[in-house]
């Protein structure tokens, strides 16, 4: 879930066109990438917050970022845990009722959001793994075992984050490598048809290792959702 994947693959096709065409008239050619992303712009991932009404509060929008990082939405933090990032619709869901209660770990959150700057917060208390590891805790007072739980998840976070990356980069190079063998292939078809095959099976190769990178990247995150999320 760490990028849109239907989005990702619109965009690997057209990667792979301007590949064909660059092939085709020997110099790049982006043009027919950037029309589409012209043309498809991503929708944002948080927005702007909504009003209660004329001169009222400003309320969250009601989107939760999960592990997508995100610079568009403030989060709530915890001091002597930052790491312990929440959104505000889950701090309005979550923490601040349990504030309102007296509940003192809930009572050493900011009450003010703010942005996070550089990449970006990810939401930590959206998943029921987390808010029941937080019911616990708060239940208890054990700020130690909240702190061990939000360090492990983080640091499985950050690793899902850096392996996705690579693998979609490594996924995205090999398409591209084979949309060009194709194209080579079909060029060839008219002088040499051996030199066809060769090209054709090199293509067919690089698709596979594609895949297999691909199957990597669902694996990932399916382990991060059954353990980790």
């Amino acid at each position: 879930d760490y990028y849109d994947d239907t989005r990702t693959a619109q965009i690997l096709q057209q990667v792979g066109g301007c590949a064909v065409t660059a092939a085709m008239t020997r110099r790049p050619d982006l043009s027919q990438l950037v029309n589409w992303l012209r043309a498809n712009l991503p929708p944002l991932r948080g927005g702007n917050p909504v009003s209660t009404g004329v001169g009222g509060p400003q309320q969250p929008d009601g989107l939760c970022p999960r592990n997508y990082p995100s610079t568009t939405l403030k989060c709530h933090t915890m001091q002597g845990l930052f790491d312990f990032t929440v959104c505000e619709q889950c701090y309005g869901d979550v923490i601040k009722p349990d504030a309102d209660n007296g509940i003192d770990l809930a009572r050493r959150f900011d009450m003010t959001a703010s942005s996070v700057p550089g990449p970006g917060f990810t939401c930590q208390l959206y998943s029921d793994r987390m808010r029941r590891v937080w019911r616990d805790a708060a239940s208890t007072g054990d700020m130690e075992h909240l702190r061990q739980k939000v360090s492990e998840r983080r640091a499985k976070e950050r690793e899902l984050q850096m392996k996705t990356a690579q693998l979609q980069q490594q996924a995205a190079q090999l398409r591209i490598q084979a949309s060009t063998q194709e194209h080579l292939a079909i060029n060839a078809m008219r002088a040499d048809f051996s030199q066809t095959t060769q090209l054709n099976n090199q293509a067919a190769m690089l698709k596979v290792q594609a895949g297999q990178a691909e199957d990597q990247i669902r694996m990932a995150v399916d382990e991060w959702k059954r353990f980790w999320e």
